[in-house]
């Protein structure tokens, strides 16, 4: 699964990602792209077993959740991209 964040968040603002469905979906990554500005911060919340965890990808080299393993299977992920 691919889905481009933009990458153009201006000066003390943020843009949310809310991703649920994953209907066919082997595997889900995340692969850092080119931000237009180092005060990108990138938090992840991500719903597993029905419970939430809150994690900090702003300087993640990547993340990768692979559907057949029952402990990386994700129900939800909210990404939330902001500039400070």
């Amino acid at each position: 699964m691919t889905i481009p964040l933009a990458a153009n968040v201006q000066h003390l603002s943020a843009a949310y990602y809310d991703l649920t469905d994953f209907t066919g979906v082997r595997s889900l990554r995340y692969q850092p792209g080119i931000f237009n500005s180092d005060a990108i911060r990138l938090q992840a919340l991500v719903k597993k077993s029905g419970s939430w965890s809150q994690e900090d990808w702003t300087d993640a080299d990547s993340k990768k959740f692979c559907f057949e393993r029952a402990n990386e299977r994700v129900e939800q992920v909210v990404l939330m991209m902001s500039e400070i």
